[in-house]
C-alpha cells in the first residue's frame, strides 16, 4: 500500500541575498560620512523617509534608488530634476554598479560605492540553511545528484555494461573538453597607462589675478593598452582644488595616441602660491599614469592710487 506525504512548498530564491555595502559621501554636506545596508532596495533623497537622507537644494526629495537584481546593484534616476550620474556620466536608464563606482546627486554630492560583505559567503550560508530545511522535510534540494540506484542480482549483465559504456563516453568528452581549454589561447586583460607630454597653457608660477579664471590643459600620450573610453576619469587628487570639478570624463583616446586634457579653475583671492594635483583613474577604480599638476601665484593687487608722498 502506497503512502502520500505532504510536504509544505518553499519558494528558493533564484537570486542570492544582497552583500552587505556602503555608500561614502565624497561631495556634499557632511563628507566622509557613510551608509551602510544589507537589503533589497535603497532609496537616496531629501525627504526623511528614505534610507539615505541628503539636506541639500540640489537634491530631490525622492532623487535615486539602488536595488539588489540578478547578482548585482543596479542605480536608478527617480525623476529628479537635477540628474542623477555615474562616474561623470548623467544616467537615462537603469545601471549595474561595480566597486569604487562614483554615484554624483545633482552638481553637489558625491557618493562612492563600495561592497563590504562578502557575497560568496552570503551564498553559501544560504544555501546551506535551505539545504538543512529541505532534508529535514525528505525533499531533495533541487540540483542535487539523485540516490543512486544499486543493480539487483536479477538485473543481470545488461545494466553493468550500459552503465560502463556511458562512462567511458563521458570521460571521452571530459578529455577533449579538458585539451581544448589547455590548447586555447588565454585572454590578457588590458593595462592602463599615460605619460605627460607637455603642459600646453599655463606654465607654473603663472602669476594669475586674484579670482581669476584658470584654463589649465595638458598633452597626455596614452601609453597603456587600454583604449579610454567610458569611465575613464581624470580626477582631483590633492591640493588646492581652486573650485575645480571632483572627476571629469577623459576625452576617448587609443593606446599609443595622445590626447589634449583640460580643466578649468578659478584662483583664490587671498596672495600666495597654490598647487592642485589631479591623476587619471579606470573604471575599476585604479589610478594609473604620472600626476598632472598646475601651480599658480596670486599677487596683492597694486592700489589704484598710490600713497601720498609729501606734506
Amino acid at each position: 500500500m502506497s503512502k502520500t506525504i505532504e510536504v509544505e512548498a518553499k519558494e528558493l530564491p533564484s537570486t542570492p541575498p544582497p552583500p552587505s555595502i556602503t555608500l561614502t559621501m565624497r561631495k556634499g554636506p557632511k563628507p566622509g560620512q557613510q551608509f551602510t545596508f544589507t537589503q533589497d532596495i535603497i532609496a537616496l533623497g531629501r525627504r526623511d523617509d528614505n534610507d539615505v537622507v541628503i539636506d541639500d537644494p540640489q537634491i530631490s526629495r525622492r532623487h535615486a534608488s539602488l536595488s539588489w537584481e540578478e547578482g548585482r546593484f543596479v542605480l536608478r534616476d527617480l525623476g529628479s530634476i537635477n540628474g542623477t550620474f555615474l562616474n561623470a556620466v548623467r544616467i537615462a536608464e537603469p545601471q549595474a554598479l561595480r566597486e569604487g563606482d562614483a554615484i554624483g546627486l545633482g552638481s553637489d554630492v558625491v557618493l562612492s560605492f563600495s561592497i563590504t560583505g562578502s557575497l560568496d559567503k552570503t551564498m553559501v550560508v544560504s544555501g546551506t540553511r535551505i539545504r538543512k530545511e529541505m532534508a529535514e522535510r525528505g525533499v531533495a534540494f533541487p540540483g542535487a545528484a539523485p540516490p543512486v540506484a544499486r543493480p539487483s542480482p536479477s538485473a543481470g549483465w545488461a545494466g553493468l555494461v550500459i552503465a560502463s559504456l556511458i562512462a567511458f563516453l563521458l570521460l571521452g568528452i571530459g578529455a577533449v573538453v579538458a585539451g581544448w581549454l589547455l590548447l586555447r589561447e588565454p585572454t590578457t586583460a588590458c593595462t592602463p597607462d599615460a605619460e605627460l607630454v607637455k603642459h600646453v597653457s599655463i606654465a607654473d608660477g603663472t602669476v594669475i589675478e586674484p579670482g581669476g579664471r584658470i584654463d589649465k590643459v595638458w598633452k597626455v600620450k596614452n601609453t597603456g593598452t587600454c583604449p579610454w573610453e567610458e569611465g575613464y576619469l581624470l580626477v582631483f587628487y590633492s591640493g588646492d582644488q581652486m573650485r575645480a570639478p571632483d572627476y571629469q570624463a577623459l576625452p576617448g583616446t587609443a593606446p599609443d595616441k595622445t590626447t589634449n586634457i583640460g580643466v578649468t579653475m578659478f584662483a583664490p583671492f587671498a596672495p600666495g602660491t597654490y598647487t592642485a594635483v589631479f591623476r587619471l583613474k579606470s573604471p575599476a577604480g585604479e589610478y594609473f599614469g604620472p600626476e598632472l599638476s598646475a601651480t599658480i601665484v596670486v599677487e596683492q593687487p597694486s592700489p589704484l592710487y598710490p600713497a601720498p608722498t609729501g606734506p
